[in-house]
């Protein structure tokens, strides 16, 4: 899962995870179909209601940048990447060692930001790198999202890339208690760990 450092100068060639320098080439495809984005899209507002914020809508704008984004990212130039003004972004990288069909789907990433909400301290609300996906996936100023993914890969080796651009940016400093709830079900100070079946 995204963020991981990748060596590298932003915009030169550099190793994507876990590969070796004779794969590096190997062409990674869109595979952003409308059923992935009416899944993230489900996904991403199921999280949203437990958290009281209301719900996304698909950008069209947003969509073509999260393509552009993903594009990037997976080719190994663009995690570093200053995101555009006005927008926040949260990255999954997975990988499989079995059938490209098998690349993660949408409702896979939407759980492992969201799994991030037992490290968030809903008591002292801020941004955290360990939660940073969380926060932005249930930020309640945030109104449309665009998604896209890539996956590609030689047999025993695929991946899968997914980029997902939200407006209003997200994680700015000052404004995380007015944007960031509880689940409804819960109480400030609870044990957060109960939020998460896994």
């Amino acid at each position: 899962m995204f963020p991981v450092e990748l060596p590298g100068a932003k915009n030169s060639p550099v190793t994507r995870p876990g590969l070796t320098a004779g794969m590096q080439n190997v062409a990674m495809h869109d595979s952003t179909t409308d059923a992935f984005l009416r899944e993230i899209l489900r996904a991403a507002n199921a999280v949203r209601a437990r958290h009281r914020a209301s719900p996304l809508r698909l950008n069209d704008d947003l969509i073509r940048y999260a393509k552009s984004r993903v594009r990037e990212v997976s080719q190994g130039m663009g995690p570093d990447k200053v995101v555009r003004r006005k927008t926040s972004e949260v990255l999954y990288w997975g990988s499989t060692g079995l059938r490209l069909s098998e690349a993660a789907d949408a409702r896979g990433a939407v759980d492992r930001w969201y799994a991030e909400v037992t490290e968030y301290d809903f008591d002292h609300p801020g941004f955290s790198p360990r939660t940073g996906h969380f926060t932005q996936l249930v930020w309640q100023g945030s109104t449309h999202i665009g998604a896209a993914r890539a996956i590609g890969g030689t047999p025993g080796k695929y991946e899968t890339y997914i980029a997902v651009e939200f407006e209003k940016a997200g994680n700015i400093d000052g404004e995380f208690e007015q944007n960031v709830s509880p689940a409804s079900h819960m109480t400030r100070g609870a044990p957060w760990s109960r939020l998460c079946p896994w």
